[in-house]
């Protein structure tokens, strides 16, 4: 089951590149795929190792359950701190700027690093 949910991710991951490299526009979105890759690498993670969890969007929450099971994941935090905010903050109805071309390559950034270390910790990729 963890693998569909990275295989998932990973078609998020390439959506978010493919509309980053095809348009000068539409960061606020990518931010929001590269947000969604992120989650759903971290939820199989923990589907892996047998873990529920609640359906939340908060990719901290995520990062925290996961360092229960690998300490490694700590240093993660801040990075999935800043793509739950790019993720709340522009799936819903508030005062804030849309996000620029420098924000979406950064969470499409952290959201490969992330997958490549969960993929990692559990063997399906050699680190």
């Amino acid at each position: 089951m963890a693998k569909e949910w990275f295989a998932i991710a990973d078609n998020d991951i390439r959506f978010a590149k493919a509309a980053f490299e095809e348009f000068d526009d539409f960061y606020s979105h990518i931010c929001i795929q590269a947000h969604q890759a992120t989650e759903k690498y971290l939820k199989g993670f923990l589907i892996f190792h047998k873990k529920d969890f609640p359906k939340i969007h908060d990719l901290s929450y995520f990062v925290k359950q996961c360092a229960k099971i690998d300490k490694g994941f700590n240093e993660y935090l801040d990075f999935c701190k800043k793509i739950t905010d790019y993720y709340i903050y522009l799936r819903y109805p508030v005062t804030l700027p849309p996000r620029t071309k420098t924000e979406a390559k950064e969470a499409i950034e952290i959201a490969e690093t992330i997958g490549k270390l969960v993929k990692i910790k559990i063997g399906i990729l050699n680190g």
